[in-house]
């Protein structure tokens, strides 16, 4: 679990604010829908990717708001062991 953590940490490190994360996972997205390889998806295919943008959006909100606290908390509580 400590690995897991430390990745964490990493990544929001690297990427400070979850607007930057959002910006390249745009950045990704665009790349791949103008892509060669896109003309074979079907409209479910682009709408699924489209879908997973959204959420994956929500989910960098919600993560920056949470994890920094909880990080605190389990570094405070290494400190005590």
């Amino acid at each position: 679990m400590s690995q897991s953590i430390e990745k964490i940490k990493q990544f929001m490190d690297w990427y400070p604010e979850a607007g930057e994360v959002k910006t390249v996972i745009w950045n990704l997205l665009e790349a791949a829908m103008a892509s060669p390889n896109a003309d074979t998806w079907s409209a479910n295919d682009r709408s699924n990717v489209m879908f997973f943008y959204s959420r994956m959006g929500e989910f960098m909100d919600a993560a920056y708001v949470v994890v920094p606290p909880l990080l605190q908390i389990l570094s405070s509580s290494e400190l005590k062991d």
